[in-house]
């Protein structure tokens, strides 16, 4: 008589069945949804610096934003270097992208971009390469390409 009951009633796993199902499928969905997420980011990483304020309106005075890149690992690695800010910046020497191509620094090497800032605004710096552990920046604001800010690209 209780294997009838248990048969007609359905076992407990039986009767649960669609719901952890479903619950599997979630969750299936959302480790692939990670892990496309992850090597999306594994192409490239960035070091990126605070954004640094310029002079209000400073008359009869040049402002320049560099930015200085090193490799301080033992094999080289490719970089592509920007300078950018809230307002248009000018390039003004460039030894990380003469060309427009990204530059491969050897171990050792270091490349810098100069672009002239826009008054009263922000300037910032950042790099990207496929790994960043051996690379070190630092973002400067100078006005007359003397040094009135910097920062460390992180």
């Amino acid at each position: 008589m209780r294997i009838k009951k248990a048969q007609a009633r359905g076992t407990r796993r039986d009767r649960h069945q669609p719901q952890e199902e479903g619950l599997r499928k979630s969750v299936v969905g959302a480790v692939f949804a990670i892990v496309v997420q992850l090597t999306s980011l594994a192409d490239a990483a960035q070091l990126t610096s605070y954004p640094l304020p310029t002079n209000q309106f400073a008359t009869n005075h040049s402002l320049e934003g560099v930015c200085r890149i090193w490799n301080v690992g033992t094999a080289p690695i490719t970089v592509t270097v920007a300078v950018f800010s809230n307002n248009a910046t000018v390039p003004f020497f460039d030894t990380c992208q003469g060309d427009g191509e990204p530059r491969t620094l050897a171990a050792g090497e270091s490349c810098s971009t100069t672009h002239f800032m826009p008054d009263a605004s922000f300037g910032a710096c950042s790099v990207t390469a496929s790994n960043v552990r051996n690379l070190r920046g630092r973002f400067e604001v100078e006005e007359n390409f003397n040094t009135i800010n910097a920062t460390d690209l992180r």
